[in-house]
Parts: structure tokens; sequence; C-alpha cells
């Protein structure tokens, strides 16, 4: 869409949510145009923002851009209040959640806003193939569509993942989570990943709204670390991040503070999460999630094995120690989101050059 509008003459406005945090325009978008830093959701919450859509005074507006449910939603809504016509490209928005993303258009629709593809909305602002620009812009679609194509036929050869553990029951138990959800070919291997340190650092990647709101980094920490570690690790090679949250409390990976201050802790409620993450051949790092609500309690069962004798699954009478079927498992949950294709967000990757933070030791 930045293409055709630049080839069309449109103006093209660009907002950054915060990028001292959150990370500058990606230098693949970073063409001239006309840009500000801001910290509303909506573009023009702002004052810069305003003056700017004052300056243009716009009959049409067209957004594209991350997020659909929050800063796209929250511009288009203050855009349609001026009066003014807007067009989402809703192959250009996106959510890390689905479920977020439908909404927000659904939204949008009954709010007046128009959805529209980008390559329907490109031959309608043409309109007629004597145009002069019909040939460049209908090379931009075909190019387009050849990737999609090429994406797709990369997809087929992802068969085949190799997941990285030295661990032969981790292995083995994932083998039949995947026999059990569909027909992928699941194989091992071992590589050493270093690991960023997402508590005091940020990472450089996209961060563009309007007309270009594209990539954000995901919310949950956990999944900065599984992007990271899946580019470390190569494409088709399946990485797994397990963590518990605690209420009140900093737990994520250290299993042995939990146990050391388990008194303080019976009755607390927590979440055992796990965070698939893997680099496809289409240079995107998709992460799946599984999520078991549960709370803690006295050590009970034979297992002693992480924090499965004090995790008690919301609605089980057995900790997983004493019990651990498939219902309540947040790695088959993963595994099971995996398997349908269900991302809870599609990450850029994060190359060792890009992370200007420190690293774990």
């Amino acid at each position: 869409m930045v293409k055709a509008c630049q080839v069309l003459n449109i103006p093209v406005l660009v907002s950054e949510q915060v990028p001292s945090k959150l990370g500058y325009t990606h230098s693949y978008i970073c063409l001239p145009f006309e840009k500000y830093e801001k910290t509303t959701f909506s573009m023009f919450g702002c004052e810069s923002g305003r003056r700017l859509l004052e300056k243009a005074y716009p009959e049409v507006v067209i957004i594209v851009g991350i997020e659909t449910h929050v800063c796209v939603l929250q511009t288009c809504l203050d855009i349609l209040e001026n009066g003014v016509q807007i067009h989402v490209v809703t192959d250009a928005v996106s959510s890390q959640r689905a479920q977020d993303h439908e909404i927000a258009l659904r939204r949008l629709e009954r709010c007046g806003a128009f959805l529209t593809t980008s390559e329907s909305l490109i031959f309608q602002m043409v309109q007629d193939s004597t145009h002069k620009d019909f040939r460049t812009l209908s090379k931009l679609c075909v190019e387009r569509a050849k990737r999609d194509c090429a994406s797709n036929e990369e997809k087929k050869n992802d068969a085949v993942i190799r997941l990285n553990t030295s661990n032969e029951f981790k292995f083995n138990e994932f083998k039949r989570l995947f026999t059990k959800f569909g027909n992928l070919k699941l194989e091992r291997t071992k590589v050493d990943l270093d690991e960023i340190d997402v508590r005091v650092s940020f990472i450089k990647t996209l961060s563009l709204s309007f007309c270009i709101l594209t990539h954000s980094l995901p919310q949950a920490r956990p999944a900065l670390v599984v992007a990271q570690k899946a580019t470390s690790a190569g494409v088709n090679v399946l990485i797994e991040d397990t963590s518990l949250d605690v209420e009140g409390a900093e737990v994520g990976v250290n299993i042995r503070w939990i146990m050391d201050n388990l008194k303080d802790l019976i009755g607390r409620r927590a979440v055992w999460r796990v965070m698939l993450g893997i680099l496809r051949s289409d240079q995107k790092v998709y992460i799946y999630e599984g999520i078991t609500n549960g709370v803690i309690v006295k050590a009970r069962g034979d297992s002693a094995f992480g924090f499965d004798p004090v995790f008690l699954p919301e609605g089980s009478t057995k900790t997983l120690a004493e019990d651990k079927p498939d219902s309540v498992s947040a790695r088959c949950k993963a595994v099971e989101a995996m398997m349908n294709d269900d991302a809870v967000a599609i990450h850029c990757p994060i190359k060792k050059e890009d992370w200007k933070g420190k690293w774990q030791h």
C-alpha cells in the first residue's frame, strides 16, 4: 500500500508509538514521509497528530498497521468523528490475537468504516486499465501474489520440525502430542542458545503507525524471549518456554524459588504458561501459547518434576504430580494451537545484531 501511495502521489502520514521503548520505524519502510512520535493510542489523540490532520484536510483516509483493536481502532474512531471517510485495509492491519482483530473490524464496520483489501483498493483508486500508472501498480499486485504463493509452497516444506531438546522424555511427549493432533513429522536437535534479558532492554523493531502500523512487541516477556531464541535456533527448530505466573510474585522459570517459599504461596492463584516458537521459511517467528489456570497447594504426589507437586489445575482435585492428563496440560494446549495454526503472535525475527540490550548469564 505504501508503494502504491507513492506511485499515485497520495500523502502518507506515519506515527510511531513510544519509539524509545518499542523501537523506531524499520528501515524497509523508513521512506521520506511525514512522521511523528506519540504516546496516545489514537494518532490524533495528541496535538502533533491533530495539527497534521488539519493541515492535510483529507476527504478520504486509508489506514494500515497495528494493532487493529488498539491504535488502528482508536485512530479510525477519531477520524470518523470528524466526518472523514475511512478505508481500513484488512490484509494490512493485524493484532497479536485473531479474536481481537476480528472483533475490532466488526466494530469499525458498524461505526461506518469501509473494510477493503490492498489489491481491491489499489484498483479502485486506478479505476481504468488505461490509467498511466496501471502497469506499475498491476506489477506490484502480481509480485505480491507471487510472494504469497511462494510462502504457501514453503509452508508445505515446513512439515519436518526439529524440537530443540536433549531430554528424551520431553521429545517423546511432543511426538505423542503431534501424533494426537495431526501428522507432522518431529525430529530432534540440540542447539545451545543465549537468552536476552527483557527486564532492562528493548529491541529495535517495526513500530510504525498509519499509514503503516506494523508489528509491535508482544506484551508478555516470555514471547519476546521465545522469538529471539527461535531466531537463533534457525528455521523449523521448535523452541519451548515454560513459566509459572504466581499471583503477587515474580517466579517465571525459577521453580526452586517456589519450593523454597512454598509456605508463603499456598492458596495463591497461578498460571502455567507454555510458549512454543518457531522461525518459518517466510522469516517470521510464529508463537503458540497454552495456558492452564490453577492454584498453589501443599506438595502432593510422587513426581518431583518442577512445580508439578504444588500446582492444582482449576477444576481438578489432583496436582499435576498426581495426575497430568492432556486436558489440563498447557503443553498439550500449545501444541494443539500450533497444529491448528492458531498463533498468539507472529513476530519479526530478533537477530543478535539487532538486540541492543543485555543478555542473561
